[in-house]
């Protein structure tokens, strides 16, 4: 029985450290959608207007802030992070399933 118990809780952990690594890739996501969506409405005409009379366009703290995310956002690291994901989940089946084969009923 003891050993039924340590193979869920370990099940569960596992569950639970992937639904962390998931999660951080989804907030990343969402960080880049949200920096996207408050860009200004102008930004393209900023760059053209500035372009036409021989200015150079600074960019705004919005066009930074998607600058530096775009730069962290890795997605090779974030196609690894998928894939241990979905490695601890099917680890975390296998254990539950071993679990229930050994459990006493």
């Amino acid at each position: 029985m003891t050993v039924v118990k340590a193979l869920n809780l370990a099940s569960y952990a596992c569950q639970l450290l992937a639904l962390c690594l998931a999660t951080k890739i989804d907030v990343k996501a969402f960080a880049l959608s949200k920096a996207t969506s408050e860009l200004p409405e102008t930004i393209f005409s900023d760059h053209y207007l500035a372009a036409r009379d021989g200015k150079q366009h600074s960019p705004s703290e919005a066009e930074l802030n998607l600058q530096a995310l775009e730069a962290a956002n890795d997605e090779k690291r974030n196609g690894a992070l998928l894939r241990w994901s979905g490695a601890l989940i099917a680890f975390s089946i296998v254990l539950q399933a071993i679990a229930t084969c050994i459990s006493p009923d």
